[in-house]
């Protein structure tokens, strides 16, 4: 029994100075410590600073001394691997090959998961699992056709560092070594060799040169280390022994099962990362210093949707709806079942096997529960999205006359109100509302995928099929809604400003305050 917890502690959230600052090759002033919080919104840091603002100090003072971006959109589907993927490499899935937390893999006919459960795993294979995450995920289905911002910034010469992040490929030969106990359960390799930033620092599979020697609160009790206690005080070792590498990206992953328990938005689990926060501050000599010698920038990466009480309604399953079709068991092969489901929780890609079944009766059978949101396809380079609530299609295609807020081009016909897209026939501009850069998220993703169709839920509820969490009365994501894809941007101590932020953004604008 014993075993099985500490196996579930460790594989919990795989799926999910007082210095003088470092000199940049070129010459800039100010290091970048940039915190990844899951699943923090700005409806969460408002409500937080308006209740309570006196138990919130950092998160105050970031506020005040920064610019405030409340609607920063994921990509889609808005699960953390892909939308890590997307951070490091200013691409969207069908860029950079991470289509979702769970997708199928057709050339190895398999289903990828990095972290769905502990039920998943075992299903799947612990071993075969956790080396998608330790080592695949970074090293193989992460597209070497794109760029990280490790890579880059080695090429620059700029000293970079990753902590608790699933997705940190650099130029730097790193040799993981995984838990004696995680070994022993799962026969996983000793020693894993990967490639990442300067300095990476994984919880117990991984501790960094620059953190070897230090008392860190890495003990399996704690998550192995993977937890947002463990991150700060990995931070603020680097700070006070002037280590901090010029750019440092931390992942802060507790607030997303506290969502998921308590719904959105959850002010108290957000008192934690102020906690967090002011230790990271106070590592320096004042927090004003730190502003003096870094720009901070602190994210969410999704948001969440809330979810009906009622577990069985919560429930969209599609075991049910697709109960024509054979689908495989997980642990067997997916290519011995008519359809493959690659499961996000609050969407899916759904994978025709069996040559005589076409995409367009799958789409059929999906508009056939009024839960479901959107339904979508791509045919000859048009994408249709479906819903149950219009008889009419949206299609469109990249390139043509219309333009979005981000600048891209579209041809769109069809039933707009689909993806409740507003238009201006004056200027030809489109102003996304329910569902934030819906256009360019299914797109990307119906491309990571070939020959898939993808199902979103409407909010309130999960897409559910075998192994998935339900987190009824609670918070989900994964889906294309704005409860999900829209998170919080805080970035202090530059006045640069951000338009129209979109994570796939990100990493531009922070190679730009390197060339500053």
């Amino acid at each position: 029994m014993r075993k099985c917890y500490i196996l579930l502690l460790c594989l919990s959230l795989l799926g999910c100075q007082q210095a003088e600052s470092t000199q940049h090759a070129n010459n800039s002033s100010k290091n970048v410590i940039m915190i990844m919080v899951d699943s923090m919104t700005g409806e969460l840091v408002h409500a937080s600073l308006k209740e309570e603002a006196d138990k919130f100090p950092a998160l105050q003072f970031l506020v005040e001394n920064g610019n405030v971006y409340n609607d920063l959109v994921a990509p889609f589907p808005s699960m953390s691997v892909s939308i890590e993927s997307t951070l490091i490499t200013g691409e969207m899935p069908n860029k950079h090959s991470v289509p979702g937390l769970t997708w199928y893999d057709v050339k190895n006919d398999r289903l990828i998961d990095y972290g769905t459960s502990i039920e998943t795993y075992r299903k799947l294979g612990f071993k075969q699992s956790l080396e998608d995450s330790l080592y695949n995920l970074n090293n193989v289905h992460l597209s070497k056709e794109t760029t990280t911002i490790f890579e880059e910034l080695h090429d620059r010469g700029i000293k970079s560092g990753a902590i608790n992040l699933l997705l940190y490929r650099g130029k730097t030969e790193h040799e993981i070594e995984p838990p004696a106990i995680i070994q022993w359960t799962t026969g996983l390799s000793e020693k894993i060799k990967t490639n990442g930033p300067d300095i990476l620092s994984f919880g117990t599979f991984y501790r960094p040169k620059e953190l070897q020697t230090e008392l860190l609160p890495d003990a399996l009790l704690l998550k192995a280390g993977l937890s947002d206690y463990y991150a700060t005080e990995a931070i603020t070792k680097l700070i006070k022994n002037k280590e901090q590498p010029p750019f440092l990206l931390a992942f802060f992953p507790d607030m997303d099962k506290r969502t998921h328990r308590n719904g959105p938005p959850y002010v108290h689990g957000l008192k934690t990362v102020d906690d967090h926060l002011q230790r990271i501050l106070d590592a320096y000599g004042s927090w004003e210093e730190a502003l003096e010698q870094n720009v901070f920038i602190l994210f969410g990466d999704h948001g969440q949707a809330s979810l009906v009480e009622n577990e069985e309604r919560a429930k969209l399953n599609l075991h049910e709806l697709y109960n024509q079709y054979n689908i495989a068991p997980f642990g067997e092969k997916p290519s011995s079942g008519d359809i493959v489901i690659a499961n996000n929780h609050r969407s899916a890609y759904i994978y025709p096997i069996n040559k005589q079944i076409q995409k367009e009766e799958l789409v059929d059978v999906g508009l056939q529960d009024p839960r479901m949101a959107i339904v979508a396809s791509e045919e000859n380079g048009w994408i249709e999205a479906w819903s149950p609530d219009y008889h009419q299609p949206l299609k469109f295609k990249k390139g043509g006359e219309w333009k979005d807020s981000y600048g891209q081009q579209w041809t769109i016909e069809g039933e707009v109100d689909v993806l409740k897209l507003e238009m201006s026939d004056e200027d030809k501009l489109i102003n996304y509302t329910e569902y934030p850069d819906a256009l360019n998220q299914l797109y990307s993703a119906l491309h990571s995928l070939p020959n898939s169709i993808i199902v979103t839920a409407k909010p309130g509820f999960v897409v559910f099929s075998e192994t998935t969490p339900v987190h009824n009365g609670g918070g989900e994501h994964g889906g294309l809604h704005r409860d999900e894809t829209l998170a919080v941007l805080i970035v202090s101590g530059t006045d640069k400003e951000f338009e129209n932020p979109r994570i796939v953004d990100l990493k531009d604008y922070i190679l730009n305050l390197f060339d500053e």
